[in-house]
């Protein structure tokens, strides 16, 4: 991945989770199996937050949150400088 940077300069990117998992996609599997249920456990707390605070001003209106927030998310790619991962 290349971002454009101040100047108009190219900048080679790299998946953030590498920064995390500098020893490869077999480490990066093995940590998200483990953290399965935590990562449930958090999905649901932010889902109901997200639906209460939402449905406080209508039920039309906190569907449309939900999907916004979901399609944002799912849009997102974090990306370091592969300077930072040496």
């Amino acid at each position: 991945v290349e971002s454009i940077i101040a100047g108009g300069a190219y900048q080679p990117r790299s998946l953030y989770s590498w920064s995390a998992y500098p020893h490869g996609a077999d480490e990066m599997i093995q940590a998200f199996l483990e953290d399965d249920p935590k990562a449930v456990l958090r999905a649901q707390t932010i889902d109901k937050q997200v639906a209460r605070d939402a449905s406080a001003i209508s039920s039309n209106y906190a569907g449309v949150v939900q999907l916004s927030i979901r399609q944002a998310f799912g849009a997102m790619e974090l990306t370091i400088s592969q300077n930072s991962l040496q």
